[in-house]
């Protein structure tokens, strides 16, 4: 049974009703089936659009990744490259395989830097399909008006480009790609594709990032060129620099040190670098110097910039002292990252910069600040507008001030208002600033000096419409001027003054004559009524040595020579105990005064001043004055700065007189160890004359009696006998010139020049040589001359005899003004006539010397002429004393 069977049964209207009812319920199911097949189709397409745009997004991604990637791999490549060709190649190469490009070059600067490109060896080609395209372009350029790559060079910017006459390798665009440095094209990159479709934008992008990254490493490079270069030119100053220069490290390390610093101390880098700076050997001169520096380093490591003066040990254990200090070097965080070392020789310039340093301070002086006042000048209405400081630089006021150009020209100075005008209208003519300096007279008559400064103002027109500009007073500043250009005039007379007197003490070696210009220069430098010289005797006195404005010659001065104990006298002992100037304003209140000397008028200034040498006071110079305050700072460090150079020349002058009475007193002790010399030969000449030749007389005698009457068979005997008196005879006679050798009579009886005369023909008949004497007519001579000059004859004789090999001699005596000259001169094989090299290395043999010392007694002097083969001439010279003179 159908189920519409079993419905129940219905009236028509019913079942009108019921179908109506199924009608529209299949009309409102049909509705919603058709709706929910719209939303179900519009929800497939919203996905679909969905999947694609996520693919699409995805695509754009991995792009994106390939881009970075790209841009990252031509980083990395950029940064390790080692040159800019390897740089640009791989960039190039890459690009290409990116892009799909079958074709890139670059294109470089020429190294005449005319400012064209030319085609490089850097390129990249697919295939062999394009190596005639290469061959073509490997001679290309980039010249202004060249190509479409011009528009690349000059603008700077990439630029796409279809180009048809490309056709025959089938390619259809180009790519220029400018590589920049500072804004300058330094490469192009070109690139050839066979597809004319412009790449997009992000390809754009990422390659001009590519052309900048490349950009940075040309500039890196050239940057490091420079450096290394930078760093050549600088070790080249470095090593070659006079100064010793070190870096350190904070913690005192050594990095670093020049040659000049290594040359000095016999060091080699590696003896030195990358340890303790003070165990290098310049600082090895003392413990003290290292801890110093160990000191000094930590105080520079800290911030601090340090310099002293140092001395140091350089090769072979030279020393030298240095100015040295050290410089803290900052990095960008304000921390001390390294030291500068740095020594300058000063050994020799010591003196030269204390000297330096003493005239800068008297030339140093105040410097008052100038004032500044504005001013504004409109040209066109001719009214000049004053601030209130300019008013009162010019000593007028706004309400009566003629506020006008012509006001102010009235108010400069007569003699400087043609030259103002002139540099006005020429700034306003040129509309170029100006300056001048120009005086001018205010309302109170006060003349003062300006330094005024003006700007012209233009319109749109190119036309000076307004001036402003300011007025500095410089008054002081000029006057300041003044003062120091008279400061550096008196600096130089000074500096003049104490060389002049450095030179006068220094030339004489007489104490009295160091000691008087002391006191003549002290006059100039620091001016007295009266002053002294003392100079210390022993440990606690004083002598007077000189004295200048005493009522009273030094000569009758009655403390003159005397010993003065200066421990009684406060002043005095504390300038030597002190060892430094000691300047009294007012006596009168100086406890305990009392003056060392009398006779020097009213004291009331005093200034001591120490005369050291080599940390010892050696004297003191005191000058009196009969004002207080008489004597300023300048008068004492003039006073020191004499000092000085006076305390040398009177250790020199004392040491010359100590030197002078020590060889007087050997010329002496020389004098008569000679005159007991000749007194003991003369007696044992005499003795031997008298004594010994009258007993061998005798014995003569003696014998020859005894020999006349011994019996004629003694015949024998009477030969001995005869032997005996032969050998008495000649005993005789060797006594007889014995005797005259130690003394010749003939000297005694008539004369030095007989006694010469003798003596030639005794050598004459002696020796066998040709002895001629010249001799002269002289009066009788004081024994030592007489005798010096005989010995002299002797000893040049004997010389002669021994080593000349002469056959000739030629002796003369001749006197000429007041001068003895005895000369001895033979034809032998003469000499060379060395000079002395020093006090213990004498040139002379002893026989010379003993002429020498002889004639030096006398005030003589001894001439030696010779040469190798030309034979030898000595002379002696002494004065004529006779023995009348010498009695008397």
């Amino acid at each position: 049974m159908s189920q519409i069977d079993q419905l129940p049964e219905m009236s028509d209207e019913q079942l009108l009703a019921t179908c109506q009812q199924l009608s529209a319920q299949n009309i409102a199911l049909q509705t919603a089936v058709r709706s929910y097949t719209e939303r179900a189709a519009k929800l497939f397409a919203l996905l679909k659009q969905q999947i694609a745009r996520r693919r699409g997004a995805e695509a754009a991604l991995q792009r994106k990744r390939n881009i970075v990637k790209l841009l990252q791999d031509v980083a990395v490549a950029a940064n390790e490259a080692h040159s800019i060709d390897t740089a640009l190649q791989f960039a190039i190469d890459e690009i290409c395989k990116y892009m799909d490009w079958p074709v890139g070059l670059a294109y470089v600067q020429e190294s005449n830097d005319t400012g064209d490109l030319i085609a490089s060896p850097i390129w990249f080609c697919a295939d062999e399909r394009f190596a005639s395209f290469r061959t073509s372009h490997a001679e290309a350029r980039i010249a202004p008006g060249g190509s479409w790559l011009d528009t690349v060079l000059q603008r700077g910017e990439a630029e796409w480009h279809l180009d048809a006459a490309l056709e025959a390798w089938r390619l259809r665009a180009a790519y220029g790609l400018p590589v920049l440095v500072t804004e300058k094209v330094v490469a192009v990159l070109v690139f050839y594709s066979m597809d004319a479709q412009k790449p997009d934008a992000d390809d754009l992008d990422a390659l001009r990032n590519i052309a900048i990254q490349l950009g940075r490493v040309v500039e890196r490079t050239r940057a490091a060129a420079l450096l290394q270069d930078s760093e050549r030119r600088f070790r080249a100053i470095f090593d070659q620099t006079f100064q010793f220069i070190g870096l350190l490290q904070p913690d005192g390390v050594l990095l670093e040190a020049n040659q000049t610093a290594l040359l000095f101390g016999g060091l080699r880098r590696q003896d030195v670098v990358g340890r303790p700076f003070w165990e290098a050997r310049w600082w090895t001169i003392a413990p003290e110097t290292q801890e110093r520096l160990k000191i000094a380093i930590a105080q520079a490591a800290s911030g601090r910039f340090v310099r002293y003066e140092v001395d140091v040990k350089g090769a072979g254990d030279q020393v030298a002292t240095i100015d040295f200090s050290l410089k803290p070097v900052f990095d960008e965080d304000g921390r001390v990252s390294a030291l500068i070392a740095e020594g300058r020789e000063i050994t020799q310039m010591k003196e030269m910069m204390q000297r330096l340093r003493r005239s800068e301070a008297l030339l140093s002086d105040a410097q008052r600040v100038a004032h500044l006042g504005s001013w504004e000048w409109d040209i066109r209405t001719n009214q000049l507008t004053w601030s209130d400081e300019l008013h009162r630089i010019y000593g007028s006021s706004p309400d009566t001030f003629v506020a006008a150009y012509e006001g102010f020209l009235a108010q400069v100075h007569p003699d400087d208002r043609k030259e103002v005008e002139q540099i006005v209208n020429q700034a306003y003519a040129t509309g170029q600033p100006f300056e001048v300096t120009h005086r001018i007279i205010r309302s109170d008559g006060i003349v003062r000096t300006l330094h005024g400064r003006g700007q012209p103002v233009l319109d749109s027109l190119g036309n000076v419409v307004r001036m402003v500009g300011t007025g500095q007073d410089i008054t002081e500043q000029k006057e300041t001027e003044t003062q120091l250009l008279e400061a550096q005039r008196r600096a130089r007379e000074i500096a003049e003054l104490l060389r002049t007197a450095n030179t006068s003490m220094t030339q004489t070696l007489d104490l009295p004559t160091v000691l008087e210009a002391l006191l003549d220069y002290m006059a100039v430098l620091a001016p007295y009524d009266s002053g002294s010289v003392l100079l210390r005797r022993g440990a606690n006195s004083l002598t007077v040595q000189a004295i200048r404005g005493y009522m009273i010659p030094f000569d009758a001065y009655p403390l003159r020579g005397r010993w003065l104990p200066f421990t009684s006298f406060s002043h005095l002992d504390t300038v030597i105990s002190q060892q430094k100037s000691l300047q009294i304003d007012d006596t009168a209140n100086y406890p305990g005064w009392h003056p060392h000397f009398q006779m020097a008028g009213e004291v009331r200034s005093w200034l001591g001043v120490p005369l050291i040498v080599d940390d010892e006071v050696i004297g003191v110079c005191a000058l009196n004055h009969q004002e207080p305050h008489h004597f300023t700072h300048e008068h004492r460090l003039l006073a020191e700065a004499l000092a000085v150079q006076a305390a040398s020349a009177i250790r020199n002058a004392r040491w010359f007189e100590e030197l002078r009475v020590s060889q007087e007193r050997l010329r002496l002790l020389a004098e008569r160890i000679v005159s007991i010399q000749e007194e003991e030969r003369h007696r044992v000449s005499r003795e031997l004359h008298d004594e010994a030749g009258q007993a061998l007389t005798a014995l003569k005698m003696s014998l020859d009696l005894i020999r006349t009457s011994l019996p004629p068979t003694l015949t024998a005997t009477a030969a001995s006998l005869a032997e005996a008196i032969e050998l008495t005879d000649d005993t005789m006679e060797r006594i007889r010139l014995l005797a005259h050798a130690l003394r010749p009579p003939a000297l005694d009886v008539m004369g030095l020049s007989s006694a010469v005369e003798a003596l030639c023909c005794e050598v004459a008949a002696r020796t066998g040589l040709t002895v001629s004497y010249e001799g002269c007519s002289i009066p009788r001579l004081a024994d030592a001359t007489a005798i010096s000059l005989y010995r002299f004859a002797q000893e040049a004789l004997t010389n002669v005899i021994k080593h000349a090999n002469a056959q000739h001699v030629q002796v003369q005596l001749r006197h000429d003004a007041g001068i003895l000259y005895l000369s001895v001169t033979d034809d032998g094989q003469g000499f060379v006539v060395e000079r002395p090299q020093g006090p213990h290395q004498p040139s002379m043999g002893l026989g010379l010397i003993g002429m020498k010392e002889r004639l030096t007694l006398l005030g003589g002097s001894l001439f030696i002429e010779s040469e190798p083969e030309n034979g030898a001439r000595l002379v002696a010279a002494a004065p004529l004393v006779t023995a009348e003179e010498e009695r008397a």
